[in-house]
């Protein structure tokens, strides 16, 4: 759809191998580098740029890139949804495509789906997998606002996204400045900003990786991670997070990571999460002589969030560095963010045999639960075989 308020259906079809890249920069208007503005220039949409109402139905967008070697923002390397506009998936699939900002690139977002502010997302039946999003600069620390992110699905803020019976499955992050401080974040999906909405159910999350290896990770940033996040109002119901992965490397620096599934509910009501299991993923953070600090392994919640039978089992923290920490391995609760106030109830739950290890001088907290000062309600929830205690701050 190339037209405002234009609508399109695509049946039975096939997009793939295109690409978008810039052939020109311009000067940045807000960020500043070394020698003056940085340079500027977009790709985006390499498979699809959607102006209006999109439905792809029976469909594959595969093997498309946004990126090149001027790019310093790349959205949507299969298919870029405009702001306001709508874009629906049924039974379709969305694999191999990526959004990539080389050289001193600063942004690359939704390697699969990129839905801009104010955009609806509809995907039905459909798959979301092997899509990247890779972020490689050499600009030094003090060029800020730097990341890569959701290497599967983003929606901006004000959007919606409404997913159900769709796998999103082994999407990668990568971010590479060992001169910075960019942050990579949601290998998998990304629901992000305070008025965004999410409603996810009978899917899977499932063998998502991100890589990062900074200069140096920022509290004011929230580290790197996650394979899952939700931002606004969420409503998550028989969902499986399996198998994911995190890794964040500073070699001098402080190596910051971050969950695999991210509840930072700041809408109108308490994020409700029922029957998921969240199991089997390993967040992993290292430094040579700086720090490794871990807040969370299978999940971090920063907000208002209410567990229904959600398992919590098996996921794995290793914090290697001189100093540091390791906050939760089955669930952190605490300010990854330094509001909204976390709240969480858990409802006949369970975190079980979640387990850290970390270096002599790195301090494990709470490899089951972790609360720092913040109120957890517990009914008929079960905290046990965790590595090496159960629960701080209970």
């Amino acid at each position: 759809a190339v037209l405002p308020g234009a609508v399109v259906e695509l049946r039975d079809s096939v997009v793939r191998g295109n690409r978008a890249e810039p052939a020109v920069t311009v000067p940045s208007v807000r960020a500043k580098c070394p020698d003056g503005p940085c340079p500027f220039a977009q790709a985006a949409g390499g498979g699809i740029d959607n102006w209006g109402t999109l439905t792809l139905v029976r469909t594959t967008v595969s093997d498309n890139e946004a990126g090149g070697g001027l790019t310093a923002q790349a959205n949507g390397g299969g298919i870029v949804s405009e702001q306001r506009s709508r874009l629906t998936l049924v039974d379709s699939t969305v694999t191999g495509n990526r959004a990539i900002a080389e050289t001193d690139g600063r942004f690359a977002s939704g390697g699969g789906i990129f839905v801009d502010r104010f955009g609806v997302l509809v995907l039905r039946g459909s798959v979301v997998s092997k899509n990247r999003s890779s972020l490689t600069s050499t600009y030094p620390k003090s060029v800020t606002e730097m990341n890569a992110n959701s290497g599967g699905i983003y929606v901006g803020n004000g959007g919606s996204a409404t997913i159900e019976r769709t796998a999103i499955t082994g999407n990668v992050v990568t971010v590479e400045d060992l001169a910075g401080q960019p942050v990579g974040f949601d290998a998998g999906m990304c629901v992000c900003g305070p008025r965004t909405s999410l409603a996810l159910s009978h899917s899977t999350v499932a063998n998502n990786r991100l890589a990062a290896t900074v200069g140096t990770s920022t509290p004011a940033t929230g580290g790197s991670g996650g394979g899952l996040e939700a931002d606004g109002d969420a409503t998550i119901s028989d969902v499986r997070v399996t198998g994911n992965t995190v890794r964040v490397t500073s070699p001098d620096g402080v190596a910051l990571a971050v969950a695999v599934v991210n509840l930072f509910a700041q809408g109108s009501k308490p994020a409700a999460v029922s029957d998921m299991v969240v199991s089997g993923n390993t967040v992993e953070a290292a430094s040579t002589t700086g720090s490794a600090r871990i807040n969370g392994v299978g999940l971090a919640n920063n907000g208002p969030a209410v567990l229904t039978n959600v398992r919590i089992v098996g996921n794995r923290g290793r914090a290697t560095a001189p100093a540091g920490w390791v906050h939760g391995g089955g669930i952190f609760n605490g300010l990854v963010f330094p509001r909204p106030r976390p709240a969480l109830t858990l409802r006949d739950s369970s975190v079980t045999g979640n387990s850290v290890v970390a270096s002599d001088g790195v301090v494990v907290q709470g490899a089951g639960l972790y609360t720092a000062g913040f109120r957890v309600t517990l009914g008929q929830t079960e905290i046990a075989r965790n590595s090496p205690d159960q629960c701080h701050g209970c």
